[in-house]
């Protein structure tokens, strides 16, 4: 799979995440609303797991799953967020599911939309696929908006994490190119 970082919109842009990037991800961590849809073992730090979050990105671009990419503020550089496409098993079936995950320093200001918006578009235009997904907890009511402007609806339910319920939201190509007229 041809997977590039360097994605532009008017205000972000893309890039590998890096090792380093650990430390600026801590917040997110610290913060139990926002961490509170990622499953990590009790025993660890917010360090710890903002470690194992972007270890698990860069294994997914070496295995060719694609991967969260850190999403830059163009105005200041800073990293806001993490966007990108995943590979993932859904009952059995290989998904594109477009992931996303923000500091809550930025929160509010249509960022993850954005990033959603691009990925989904580069999702499509790279890649022969009927549908992309995002795997939403029922509760994530924040997640589930930012789908919703992405053009994704509620298609099934499923377990996954430990038997914890998930949403799958899609959009089809179909429905996306309609979106893009």
């Amino acid at each position: 799979m041809n997977y590039k970082d360097g994605l532009e919109t008017e205000r972000l842009y893309t890039r590998f995440l890096k090792e380093t990037d650990a430390e600026t991800w801590v917040p997110f961590f610290e913060n139990k609303v926002s961490s509170r849809f990622l499953y990590f073992p009790d025993e660890y730090t917010p360090m710890d797991c903002s470690q194992s979050l972007i270890n698990s990105q860069l294994k997914r671009y070496n295995e060719g799953s694609f991967g969260l990419q850190a999403i830059m503020l163009k105005e200041t550089d800073e990293l806001v967020g993490m966007c990108g496409l995943l590979l993932q098993d859904v009952e059995g079936d290989k998904e594109i599911e477009v992931g996303y995950h923000f500091l809550p320093k930025y929160w509010g200001n249509g960022y993850a939309t954005e990033a959603a918006m691009l990925f989904r578009d580069y999702g499509f235009e790279t890649n022969n696929v009927l549908h992309i997904v995002s795997l939403i907890h029922p509760e994530n009511t924040p997640s589930i908006k930012v789908a919703t402007r992405n053009g994704m609806t509620p298609y099934k339910r499923y377990e996954r994490f430990e038997g914890k319920e998930y949403i799958v939201y899609h959009i089809t190509r179909e429905e996306w190119e309609q979106l893009k007229k």
